[in-house]
């Protein structure tokens, strides 16, 4: 921790919504509420008049990592992902569509009266309560002016993109990268990217020696749309991706490669991924407040593959 920033300082929480808010063209509110048409981003929980002690950036704002930015002299904390496993409580309160939703451990979306039932939804909210901590939602934020989440995963890889594009026109900020790598067996570059993110349980699509050179990288959740963009690169050899559902995304590369349009697919899990990403998003506020604590608090892949001998970490 930067000595001296642990004690407030002249920054407020309602500074960082507002910067957001600029950055993002006019949202959310100037009360920090959530507007109809952007019910994502914004104040999730705490006090917009409360100073600014430190600023933890991380993937996922869960407890863990809550206790974590305390322990640091962080009580703002910026996320990519909501605070309760699920999107804006008040959306889905008031939404007809939700009125219809099954109960919870059915298929199908979750009511959110059925969240708040819950004992660890409870737990986390009165450890927010008592603690004071502040969390802001940057979804859209998460790539910062442009490609910031792309560009901490080809970092954190170890190699140098030649090009990046728009892979999805709803999230202009987000981009996929190419890399033109030496060509090498797909299992070969699997291993190299498990290896440089920490990914406890990657998967691999394709002939584990199939010779791989241009590969493109899109970090997070790899959407259907996103994938069908991503493979119009000619000559693409394989996608390296946080996650995909394996109905949509995992088929489309599937099908990509009995087609003879690429050679291997790769998902390093969407925490390890991210994590990786949130590396430059938390260089990147540090830029905007260098006079502030700001600190990248990392996940962890939480899960493990089941091997023949056991666990394997």
């Amino acid at each position: 921790m930067k000595e001296g920033f642990n004690m407030a300082t002249n920054l407020l929480v309602g500074d960082i919504v507002n910067e957001m808010r600029v950055a993002e063209g006019g949202y959310p509110k100037d009360n920090g509420e959530l507007p109809d048409d952007k019910p994502y981003d914004g104040l999730l929980a705490g006090d917009l008049k409360a100073q600014v002690t430190g600023i933890a950036v991380t993937w996922s704002p869960e407890l863990a990592v809550l206790k974590k930015a305390l322990a640091q002299g962080c009580n703002l904390v910026l996320a990519r992902e909501p605070l309760y496993w699920f999107d804006d409580p008040d959306l889905n309160k008031t939404a007809p569509y939700w009125e219809d939703s099954v109960p919870e451990g059915t298929a199908g979306p979750t009511k959110w009266e059925v969240i708040e039932k819950s004992k660890f939804y409870q737990t986390k909210r009165d450890f927010i309560a008592s603690s004071k901590i502040n969390v802001i939602r940057i979804s859209t934020n998460w790539n910062g002016p442009s490609g910031l989440a792309t560009r901490g995963l080809v970092n954190a890889l170890g190699w140098k993109s030649t090009e990046d594009f728009v892979a999805d026109e709803q999230f202009t900020q987000a981009r996929a990268a190419i890399v033109t790598l030496p060509p090498d067996d797909l299992n070969n570059i699997a291993l190299h990217a498990k290896k440089s993110v920490g990914a406890k349980s990657v998967r691999v699509i394709g002939e584990r020696t199939a010779k791989i050179s241009k590969v493109a990288v899109y970090p997070g959740f790899m959407s259907l749309l996103t994938a069908s963009r991503i493979w119009q690169t000619p000559g693409l050899d394989a996608v390296i991706t946080g996650e995909a559902c394996e109905w949509m995304g995992a088929e489309y590369a599937e099908d990509a490669i009995a087609a003879g349009r690429s050679k291997g697919f790769i998902m390093l899990g969407l925490a390890a991924s991210s994590d990786a990403s949130a590396k430059e998003v938390a260089a990147w506020i540090s830029k905007l407040h260098p006079e502030s604590n700001v600190q990248c608090i990392p996940v962890g892949d939480p899960l493990s593959p089941v091997m023949a001998g056991g666990l394997r970490a």
